[in-house]
């Protein structure tokens, strides 16, 4: 579960996988507690890479995929659910990758995973951490 894009899946449940909005949950978690998503320990660092995100992830992934098996098995898909593209890539309809962003991981999860690696391996690791507070978006 990535990043709320499909990339490049040619099966529908690696589509499903691929949409959902894991990603997007652990960085504004990550960001909330002051660490610099970019800087991973797991992850390759590279420009635009959000290496520590992906780290976080790591722990959370078994959640995030069972949620979306689980969504596959309760629901009886139809071919219409599913675009198969000249590229042989699989894309969600809009409808079916609605009820897949709805299958998140409970935020105090992703909010335990990420305060546990702020207060404890990132803060012997200054650089990790953000020197100025994130302001609130409103």
């Amino acid at each position: 579960m990535v990043s709320g894009r499909n990339r490049h899946a040619t099966h529908p449940v690696n589509a499903m996988l691929n949409y959902a909005v894991l990603e997007s949950q652990v960085r504004i978690a990550a960001v909330a507690q002051g660490l610099d998503p970019t800087i991973g320990y797991l992850h390759a660092r590279r420009p635009g890479r959000v290496a520590l995100v992906y780290d976080l992830m790591e722990p959370l992934r078994p959640q995030a995929d069972r949620l979306v098996l689980d969504l596959v098995r309760s629901h009886t898909f139809s071919p219409t659910d599913f675009i198969l593209e000249t590229s042989r890539v699989c894309r969600l309809h809009p409808q079916i990758a609605r009820q897949v962003a709805e299958a998140n991981v409970r935020g105090e999860v992703i909010q335990e995973v990420t305060s546990q690696f702020a207060n404890g391996w990132a803060s012997s690791c200054p650089r990790c951490v953000q020197r100025a507070p994130i302001a609130a978006v409103v």
